[in-house]
């Protein structure tokens, strides 16, 4: 007989979290650099084969009462066969280099950034993503308060709820890794911004018809001077105080 079954079976949850079968073979093979696939891969190597058995059993059959997912970490309670849940937690430092690279993803993925971070997402920026490696040497820690004390089988329930989520969800993906809406707002202003041009004077037609004349008469003359042009039209429209000041104009006037 194993030690887990003198604690008997797990109690029934209603509306427990539930893994799907498709997720659960992605998890394995398909996407094996996603956030999820990883983060189960690590949680697998630390258990036998029993505890991962059941602990895949726990996530289909919804033993995870409740999840929540916030940057670096993953905490759920998980139903086993105490009267109370257990607190799982599954945690690890997200470097800033993978946040950065993650915001990157987003921004060339999305055809506009500025909508935000979707909740569901298309293939192509699932694969974009999943391309970024983000877990890649990043270690990831678990700890549950059943008495087991190691990685148990209520950790890898988490780890296959958590994996269901974070890779069906790009939102989940950046909220565990610290990545917020306004980051890629933030990115795209810095990235595509220009300086604002200085502002122009408008003229009215009038001036401008008197500058024409006036420019029309200095091209009639044998080469004319740039500065003898710029001295001629300022006569004609007053020009900026800075370009007054360095023609040696003097303050401006207003002129007709």
């Amino acid at each position: 007989m194993s030690w887990w079954d003198e604690w008997g079976p797990a109690l029934p949850v209603e509306g427990g979290l539930v893994v799907s079968g498709t997720m659960r073979a992605a998890r394995l093979g398909e996407r094996p650099k996603s956030v999820g696939s990883d983060i189960i891969r690590r949680m697998l190597e630390s258990v036998n084969t029993g505890i991962a058995t059941r602990g895949r059993s726990y996530a289909r059959n919804g033993q995870t009462v409740t999840m929540t997912i916030e940057k670096g970490r993953i905490h759920a309670t998980v139903q086993g066969s105490a009267a109370t849940p257990y607190s799982v937690t599954i945690a690890c430092t997200v470097p800033e280099d993978r946040r950065q690279r993650l915001i990157e993803a987003f921004e060339h993925a999305l055809v506009d950034p500025s909508k935000g971070i979707p909740a569901r997402g298309t293939p192509a920026l699932r694969d974009e993503i999943d391309t970024c490696a983000l877990l890649d040497g990043v270690d990831i820690t678990a700890k549950c308060t059943c008495p087991y004390g190691e990685v148990c089988k209520h950790c890898i329930a988490l780890a296959y709820v958590a994996a269901d989520r974070l890779d069906g969800s790009p939102i989940a993906v950046a909220t565990f890794m610290g990545v917020r809406d306004d980051d890629l707002s933030a990115a795209r202003g810095t990235r595509d911004s220009t300086p604002n041009p200085p502002s122009v004077p408008e003229y009215d037609a009038r001036r401008q018809a008197k500058l024409a004349r006036t420019l029309a008469r200095l091209d009639g003359r044998a080469a004319p001077s740039a500065d003898d042009v710029i001295r001629r039209a300022s006569k004609v429209l007053r020009p900026p105080a800075s370009v007054a000041e360095q023609l040696g104009l003097g303050p401006a006037e207003e002129r007709s």
